[in-house]
């Protein structure tokens, strides 16, 4: 049994990427760079590829990368840069661990595999991006942890917080969570549980059948140079590598290995106690195989994969005092158009260019973008929800790092007039009128005085001058209105550009006569 590096290196590589890529979901704090996010999902193939289709950029060409990887060693993309099939591989392991797995070979099931491939094709050229976000593995990774990790994540961080801060130690701050829709949490829970289910008893199963990355790999594979196969005159027919075959590919009885469905993890390679399992060249004679786990050069094809990364700390969360609202008001709020965040251009675009991957979710400081169902118009996408929070004036993170193009990066300036709603103001919702008491939250919280007070019928009310508002939802989402908000953001179809506020100049103070004071 040969105990080469790399299989070693494989588990290394993955287990760098699910950290560096976890660690960007779960970062509360605000500190992980934008530049460190954006090298952890550098190589994930459907958000590259949809950012390229949208910049026709080079600065995204990760996937390019990933098929030239694929073209040449084979489906190592679903082993060592999948944070999805890397957290497949742990549950394996784990129930390994626990009580000895034993695959055995199953046939393809080619039809269904490449149905859902062609059918998810089809569906991206036609109507959108509804198939790709509800398979593609990066994204419902990015939902397992933002939906189900992170407020575990979190709660651990407040428990531990209000734990020190009875030995006066405040070096842990809590955080304040926004929860999510119970209905995107019930989606992403039956997900993982499935997914756990299948993984658990027929290893790769959603890898090899319905993942569509997964498919389109499996027809490329075909002309990867460097392929597993038998050594028929070593083989001993022990069966040990169908044992330990994750992708249930390698035919023992008939000394065969379905490449299509093989994702490099050199379990095969590792187990053989023969040394029957090669990995070699297609051109190259059989005496002359390229051991992963022997020579330099089988050292270096997989050493240069493995990325160095690293992270630092910094940054905190803010609470809202509301007055007391003791009268309910009537009318509700309505909104025709969904608020996508600044460099989305609008919803048509966001809706045909987001996977889904809640990426922007987890970074975004305020917490205002949010995970939905159908909120959004489509299926699985985020919202703004200004309930829960507001777009800060000074942020641009979620255009910095999202990996699919979807929110295209921007400067803060033109971030600062960039119209993504308007503000609407229900005279009859607000507790001005309903309970004739003092309010004006909007127009304190507004960034861009764009809602300011007016005295009408001895009352302090807000007014909206939607030429300079540019729709963060701050009025909106600290108005104190029940059950309906006062104020609120309808979204902008296409994102329009808003004039500059109009900055006060203070007036120059006459000296008095006299005492100054």
């Amino acid at each position: 049994m040969r105990h080469g590096p790399a299989k070693k290196i494989r588990a290394a590589v993955c287990i760098c990427f699910i950290a560096a890529i976890s660690i960007s979901f779960l970062d509360i704090k605000g500190s992980v760079p934008s530049s460190f996010i954006n090298s952890a999902v550098f190589f994930q193939f459907i958000p590259s590829l949809i950012k390229f289709i949208n910049t026709y950029s080079g600065a995204f060409i990760g996937f390019i990368i990933v098929l030239i990887l694929l073209l040449i060693f084979g489906r190592v993309y679903c082993s060592f840069l999948c944070p999805l099939g890397g957290f497949f591989d742990i549950i394996i392991f784990v129930r390994r661990k626990i009580r000895k797995v034993k695959f055995r070979y199953t046939k393809a099931h080619n039809f269904l595999r490449y149905s859902v491939l062609l059918i998810t094709v089809i569906a991206l050229v036609t109507t959108g991006m509804t198939l790709i976000t509800i398979l593609d593995p990066f994204s419902n990774f990015g939902r397992i942890i933002t939906c189900l990790a992170r407020p575990v994540f979190i709660s651990l961080n407040n428990l531990t917080a209000t734990t020190l801060e009875h030995f006066d130690i405040y070096s842990v701050a809590p955080f304040t969570y926004k929860p999510i829709q119970i209905s995107i949490l019930l989606y992403t829970a039956i997900f993982f549980a499935v997914a756990t289910v299948l993984s658990l008893i027929r290893g790769r199963l959603y890898c090899n059948t319905i993942c569509p990355v997964g498919s389109l790999f499996g027809l490329v594979s075909y002309l990867s140079a460097f392929k597993f196969r038998v050594d028929k005159e070593l083989c001993t027919g022990c069966g040990l590598c169908e044992k330990v075959c994750k992708s249930n590919c390698i035919d023992s009885v008939n000394n065969s290995i379905d490449f299509s469905r093989c994702v490099c993890c050199f379990n095969c390679y590792d187990s053989c106690p023969a040394g029957a399992i090669l990995y070699s060249h297609s051109a190259i004679d059989r005496n002359r195989t390229i051991s992963a786990g022997r020579g330099k050069e089988g050292r270096r094809a997989f050493l240069a994969m493995i990325l160095l990364l690293a992270i630092r700390p910094v940054r905190n969360a803010l609470a809202q005092n509301r007055i007391v609202v003791y009268k309910m008001n009537l009318i509700p709020v309505r909104k025709n158009v969904a608020v996508t965040p600044p460099g989305s251009k609008g919803i048509a675009r966001f809706r045909g260019s987001c996977t889904a991957c809640y990426l922007c979710v987890s970074v975004c400081p305020g917490q205002v973008i949010q995970p939905s169902l159908l909120e959004s118009g489509a299926i699985l996408l985020p919202v703004m929800d200004n309930r829960k929070g507001f777009c800060n004036y000074e942020c641009k993170k979620c255009s910095e790092i999202c990996p699919s193009g979807a929110i295209l990066p921007i400067s803060l300036e033109e971030k600062k007039l960039t119209q993504i709603g308007i503000a609407k103001f229900i005279k009859d919702n607000c507790v001005v009128v309903t309970q004739k008491t003092e309010c004006c939250a909007c127009s304190e919280h507004c960034p861009t005085k764009a809602v300011h007070e007016v005295i009408e019928n001895n009352l302090r009310l807000p007014q909206v001058n939607e030429e300079i508002c540019v729709g963060c939802g701050a009025c909106e989402h600290v108005c104190p209105a029940l059950p309906h908000k006062a104020i609120y953001v309808e979204g902008n179809y296409l994102h329009k550009t808003a004039k500059p506020p109009v900055e006060e100049k203070l007036k120059p103070v006459e000296p008095e006569k006299g005492f100054p004071f």
